[in-house]
């Protein structure tokens, strides 16, 4: 009996001691880990420096990340975002930000089987320094990773944020240059609007056009106007622009450059209607038609 006992109580203990192992092993288990890789370099006032955004998550597969960024509006401004080796092979929402708000925001899909590895470059922040002083950028409570467990469960997520030393510029010190930016990357594409309304350019058509580049940021738009088998000239433009052509079928393409040189072209087309006589003009030719007919009839009754 006391054997029995005892062989019962060790089978206890082994169970207990299993069910502990597996609820600390639940209750420790590392979290994904979203953080900033600043420059390990001095910061001076007026640079342009680069603030890599980088995924730990070796417990997890990670397959849709959201991250919601912080930082001081007046002291640091976004110029770019590269996303270059991003482990983010889909964006889900175009990376955006406000530099009066201090806000940047990014939300972009893993491919399957998701990403469970460190040191996952997400994206690379280009900042410029502003003013000296300290800078800390964050992520909001609101920036989250998603399992790739067909559910889209949640991973428990840590969120790390950066301190940045801004020292005042000095004279003999030259403010670091952007580093050329591998951007392969075209701007976003887009159709170009043309337009006409008496209130502007004379009545004259015109065409206004916008996209975005994320990568190294747009440089330029250029417009160039196909009309009657005939080809007219690249210009150098800005939105709004008005035609050269202001008559029959013309088709417009407007080419947006980035400043690495990548090129988007967006093209429209419109059939321009004949000009319309004013209403003066039209009353005026009808008052000279009734005139000539009754300066007639008179002639003749005299």
């Amino acid at each position: 009996m006391y054997k029995i006992i005892c062989k019962n109580a060790r089978a206890v203990l082994v169970s207990l001691s299993v069910m502990l192992l597996v609820l600390c092993g639940g209750l420790y288990a590392e979290a994904s880990t979203l953080y900033f890789a600043p420059p390990s370099e001095d910061i001076y006032q007026g640079d342009i420096f680069p603030v890599e955004i980088r995924l730990d998550s070796t417990d997890e597969s990670i397959n849709v990340l959201q991250a919601d960024i912080n930082f001081p509006p007046g002291t640091l401004e976004v110029a770019s975002f590269r996303r270059t080796n991003s482990i983010v092979r889909f964006w889900l929402q175009e990376p955006s930000f406000s530099n009066m708000l201090g806000l940047a925001s990014l939300v972009g899909g893993l491919p399957a089987p998701g990403f469970q590895e460190e040191k996952g470059l997400v994206g690379v922040i280009h900042f410029k320094a502003v003013k000296s002083g300290n800078a800390k950028i964050g992520f909001y409570p609101t920036s989250r990773a998603l399992i790739n467990d067909g559910l889209g469960n949640d991973a428990p997520l840590t969120l790390l944020g950066a301190k940045l030393v801004i020292s005042d510029f000095r004279e003999e010190y030259q403010s670091k240059t952007p580093v050329p930016l591998l951007d392969t990357i075209s701007p976003l594409a887009f159709t170009p609007t043309i337009g006409q309304t008496e209130s502007a350019f004379d009545g004259k058509y015109f065409v206004t056009f916008e996209t975005q580049d994320l990568e190294s940021g747009p440089s330029h738009y250029e417009v160039r106007e196909f009309r009657n088998d005939q080809w007219g000239e690249w210009k150098v433009a800005v939105s709004p622009y008005v035609l050269d052509n202001q008559e029959g079928t013309v088709r417009v393409f407007v080419k947006a450059v980035d400043n690495a040189g990548n090129e988007t072209i967006g093209v429209s087309e419109v059939t321009m209607s004949k000009k319309k006589l004013s209403i003066y003009v039209t009353i005026l030719l009808i008052a000279l038609l009734i005139f000539a007919i009754v300066r007639k009839k008179i002639v003749k009754c005299v």
